[in-house]
Parts: structure tokens; sequence; C-alpha cells
């Protein structure tokens, strides 16, 4: 990477637009993407953004002009090193979706006044584009577009077509690569002969401000474009659990040939583009995630399935290698879609990669034909039951499996949930053991909530236990017992869709266990009224409500509540506590997750707020001395910077 350090202001100014000039207009890029946003952060890092606020690219001459009816932005992009950035984003969006950041070139397709036929123009400067003369012919001709919006997409060369196009071509005139192809066939004055093996895939109507799930149902209801599929982010994970799930869709995409050089992840609440605003670079309600990678080459040996809360996950086992000082000799696999998609055998040559701290993944397989090829599980390996599939991801059906109990008994144990101390995975697996073992005639009627009834005397049975240790969880478990609330409650059902988010959104409609039961869970009303219910609540989305109006929930919350009968809710004297209410800011890294001092806040029955205003009372952040900028307006607004310590010893106090 060039080395800017040394530049001057200018110099360094004047680098980064030769480089957008050289990627947007003449599609001919000077550096590679990672070189290029480590370039820009860091000029940001050392001078602002107020130089690069604007949207590179210009219009070329020999098109028609077109001034865009919207500003048709970039998006700031965060590095997989920046957590704190990221979980900052992420927990300010509350509700958030990812989808693939295709490596192509962004076009808006408005629609003619026929209201059938479209017009396909670039994004050049953002302001005004080029009238493209041809496109795909799937899309130019009548109702590809019923919409009155412009829709926005991207086009690109699939590695496959970019291959297939390459070797019908003269050495001396190969594309270098698939972007410059896409963009070379794209702007031809002529139609080129390779134009319809361009891939376009929308994913935003300009004009309409609603949430993504919305806003794709419309684009397939009423255009005959491909969509992006937006996927859920489990906005209560922890970074690394976030970064993990973003490289597994970034991974999905480069194994399928498809090019990508990054994941969008979006705020999926309605009007969530009014409610962030945006620069004059980028929308604040979207960013892009960006991947720093380190390759490493490896043999594989084996690969080995573990099993999750939902699915198994398979784990490369290789020749050990030296990443970051430390010897590393597994890593995921991802899912089983992938290895399918691979189709390794042992002894192939892996190209392994770990970006910061993250959990090694496999990039690449090059088959060396030295072993037999590695097939994929047909039982699962803890309870030989035949797996299932969903979403190309491999599952054990059987309820009753040893393993799937144990990860969702420590699950439920987690901090977040009933933050039961003391209950490891390993722990889980030894109780569950006993209690099968001990009682097998009772074995039948066992789950994951079935821990929550176990004595003292048992687990001073279960080895590895003494006496205290027994008593110290025995004890552990009884105080979560009789201190869950609804919104915890709710949570440790384990039911997929259904987190602590949903609960607390609950806990806030129906403000006890006993009013939520009477108005849904035992009512007789019909389903599609249940539905409606669900729905109205804020926070709460169709996948969602579904679940929940499900016999399923039903069942399951029958058989936590014979564990937990005295469910907490909003009292009377917490609503009274409204007056003095105060408001909260989060941010930067925490010893918890985010989550964490998010409930511990709401239980105190006071406010969480996304960003530092006038009516905050206190910004809650590791270092108070921190010059970060929600600590700087902090302190110009007088506001008191406490440390997450300060926050847990204040509440506890109160309370």
């Amino acid at each position: 990477m060039l080395n800017c350090k040394s530049l001057s202001r200018q110099k360094h100014l004047s680098i980064i637009k030769d480089a957008d000039k050289a990627y947007y207009e003449l599609d001919n890029p000077l550096y590679s993407d990672e070189d290029y946003d480590n370039i820009r952060r860091e000029y940001i890092d050392r001078y602002g953004e107020a130089d690069l606020n604007y949207v590179p690219g210009a219009v070329s001459t020999g098109f028609e002009r077109f001034k865009h009816t919207s500003s048709v932005s970039s998006l700031d992009k965060v590095k997989e090193t920046e957590k704190t950035k990221l979980m900052e984003r992420i927990n300010a969006f509350k509700i958030s979706v990812m989808e693939p950041k295709f490596d192509g070139l962004t076009v808006v397709a408005y629609p003619k006044p026929d209201g059938k036929t479209c017009k396909f123009v670039t994004r050049g400067s953002g302001e005004e584009g080029e009238v493209l003369p041809n496109f795909i012919s799937e899309y130019e001709g009548e109702c590809c577009n019923n919409l009155v919006y412009p829709i926005r997409g991207e086009v690109y060369l699939t590695d496959n077509a970019f291959e297939e196009i390459n070797d019908s071509r003269p050495e001396n005139e190969k594309f270098v690569n698939a972007r410059n192809a896409a963009a070379g066939i794209l702007r031809n004055i002529e139609r080129s002969q390779y134009i319809d093996k361009l891939s376009f895939t929308v994913y935003d109507v300009i004009g309409l401000d609603l949430n993504e799930d919305h806003k794709i149902d419309y684009i397939k209801t009423h255009t005959n474009f491909d969509t992006v599929i937006p996927i859920p982010i489990d906005n209560e994970a922890d970074a690394d659990s976030i970064i993990e799930s973003l490289n597994n869709l970034y991974f999905e995409y480069r194994y399928n040939k498809i090019p990508v050089d990054g994941v969008v992840v979006k705020c999926n609440r309605d009007g969530s583009l009014n409610e962030f605003g945006f620069t004059g670079h980028h929308p604040k309600n979207a960013f892009a995630f960006k991947r720093t990678t380190e390759m490493y080459h490896t043999k594989l040996r084996n690969i080995t399935w573990q099993l999750g809360k939902k699915y198994l996950t398979p784990v490369a086992e290789f020749d050990p290698i030296v990443i970051d000082g430390c010897t590393v000799s597994r890593a995921t696999f991802h899912n089983a879609n992938i290895v399918e998609s691979f189709g390794p055998c042992i002894g192939d040559t892996l190209l392994v990669t770990k970006a910061n701290e993250i959990i090694p993944e496999i990039f690449e397989v090059t088959h060396n034909h030295e072993g037999e090829k590695i097939e994929l599980p047909k039982k699962c390996p803890y309870c030989g039951a035949e797996l299932a599939s969903n979403n190309k991801q491999l599952f054990c059906p059987n309820n009753k499996c040893d393993e799937k109990i144990a990860q969702k008994m420590s699950y439920i144990c987690t901090k977040k949930i009933l933050d039961i101390k003391g209950m490891s995975i390993e722990t889980c697996r030894k109780i569950y053991k006993y209690l099968c073992d001990t009682y097998p005639n009772t074995k039948a009627y066992y789950n994951e909530f079935t821990f929550l009834g176990v004595r003292l005397d048992d687990l001073k049975n279960i080895p590895g236990f003494a006496d205290k240790s027994a008593r110290k969880l025995y004890d552990n478990i009884q105080t979560a017992r009789q201190n869950t609330d609804l919104a915890h409650f709710i949570a440790a059902l384990c039911i997929p869709n259904i987190g602590l988010t949903i609960g607390n959104a609950i806990m806030d409609k129906y403000k006890t266990d006993e009013k939520f039961r009477d108005e849904l869970c035992h009512k007789r009303v019909k389903e599609e009224d249940k539905y409606k219910e669900i729905i109205s609540i804020k926070g709460i989305g169709d996948v969602a409500a579904k679940s929940i109006i499900n016999l399923d929930f039903v069942d399951r919350y029958s058989k936590l509540s014979a564990y937990i009968p005295n469910i907490k809710g909003i009292t009377e004297d917490k609503n009274k506590k409204n007056s003095d209410m105060l408001n909260f800011v989060l941010t930067g890294k925490m010893e918890h997750p985010r989550s964490y001092y998010e409930d511990l806040i709401k239980s105190s029955g006071h406010n969480v707020q996304s960003s530092v205003n006038n009516k905050t009372n206190y910004l809650v952040i590791a270092d108070v001395n921190s010059l970060s900028t929600k600590a700087t307006k902090a302190r110009s607004l007088g506001t008191m910077l406490i440390s997450p310590k300060d926050l847990e010893n204040m509440l506890t106090k109160n309370n």
C-alpha cells in the first residue's frame, strides 16, 4: 500500500481524487479496494471528512446526460478491524439486515412515461449520470417496471460469465477483470455481443423510505428485476459474532462465483433515511462492511462437524500454521453448501484467512488429487438421527438429541438471557447426561428447560462437583428462576427469530405475563386476529409474528412456565418512575454485550438513546477521558460521562 504519512494534505487529497477518477470514470483502478480504503481512511483520520464529502465519478462525453431525481450516493465504509465503530452503528440501527455489496456498476432504472419500459442511467457524479444506449435484453422490453419510482441496482459479471467471455476473445483483447468488462460492455455505443451475459440485481427504490423487507417485496410485486435478499442481523450479538455473520454472507457469494467486495448493512426500519439523515457523500442509515484479509496455505487432513443451537458447522482440520504468533490447525468451513461446492479431498491445499481477531476461515481449496473426497454427513454425529436441511444448512431434526439440548441449555444460561453463572457447555452436557442416566424412565419428558428443576443432591453427585460448587450453582439457578422477567423468559424459549428484542417489545405492550397469556396465548381468537395483534407491536415483523402465534410457541411457553412460574413484568411502581426517567447513551467497546447494559437501564425504568443530545443525562463509555465525537459532544452539552462499571453500581444501588 502507498505510504501517505509523509505526504502533504494537498498531495494526499490529489491521490484520492486521481484514484476516484480512474475507478469510476476510466474503469481502470489504480489500487486494490483494500489499499484505496486504507488511503482514504488515513486521510480522514488526519484531516477529517470535509474534503471527501462528495460522490466520486463524472458523466462521460458521448452519452446523453440525465439529472438524477435524488442523489445516488456512495456508502460509508466500516473495516473489519473497526469493531467499536461497527457496534455503534449496529446498536444505533436497533434492527439491521445485511445484503451483498456487488463489485460492479451502479445503474438506476427510471420508468418511462409509458409506465412499462425503463431508461437505464449510470450513477455518474451522483447528481447526474449517463443514459446507457443499450441494456440487458430481458429488461429492455415492456412490463419490466410498473412502478412510478426509479429502481437502483448493480450490473456485474459472474466469474463464470467473465471467463466465458474472455475465452472467446483473442489473447490481446481479453478484459483485465470482470468490472472492467462489465463497464466496457455497457458503455459501448454499439450493442455488445456480450451484453446479455451481464447480471443486474436491484436493492433500492429511490424515493421510498421503507424498511428493506417491504422495499424488496414492493420491487418483486411491481417489476421483473432480480433482487437481493435482506438477511436479519442479530443486533444483540457481540462484535465477533456479527462479524462472523457478515463474513459468512461474503464468502457465500464468493463461493458461488458472484463478485462482491463487501457486505452492506442497513437499518431495517421504516423512515430510517429521514431519521438518520445523510452527508454529501453517504446516507447514515447504511454502511459497507469491508474485509481485511491475510492468506495462509496449508493442507487439509479432515473435516469434523459441530452441532450448535441450530445448525451443524463443518470445521476443517489441517497441518498447523502460525497466524499472528498463534499455532492454528482448525478453521470453519461455514456450512454444508460451501463444503459441497468445494468438494474437498484429504490432502487438498487450503487458503486460510484470518482477519484481525476473527476465527480462521477457509477461503479457497486447490485440489491436489491426493486423497479421498470428503462427503457430507447423512446422520447427526451425536445422536445418529437422519440429518435435514434448511436454506442449505444441515441440522439435526431430533429434538431429543443430547448435544442439541445441551447447546440450548448453554444459550439459556448466557448473560443476556437468564445469566446463570457456572453453566458452561461442558457443565450443561454433564448435567443432562447425569439426569438421563440416573432417571432413564422419565428421559422422554426431558428438554432444555429440565435443568432448572435440578435438585441440590443431584448436582453434588455429578462428577467434577464438590459440595461448595454444587451449592453455588444451585443457588445461581434458583436466583434466575426467581428474577426472570417476561422479556428474558420469552428469549429463553429458544425459538428461532424470537430473541430479547422481541421479548422487550412484548413486555412493553402487555406489561405482565398474565395479561400476555390472557390476551394472546389462552384467548380463543382466530389466528389471523392474533397475527394482526402481534404485527401491530413496534419492532415485531412478519417472521417473528408468525412464530409467536405458532402452537410451538404456546407449548414451549407452558413447559418453561413449569420451572419459572412467577414471571416478572412491568409493575405500576415501575411505571411511576417515568417522571424520574434518565436518558443514557452507550458507546464503544464494553466488558459485556451492549444488550446487557440496555436491559439493565430499561429494567430500572430508564431510557436508552442512540445519540447524544440536550436530553441525555449520561454517556456510558469505557474511557471517560475519550476524545471521540460522542464524548466531545457530551462534554459540550454538560452531559456526565460514566464508565460501564459506574452504570452498574448506580442502577444496582438504586434498585
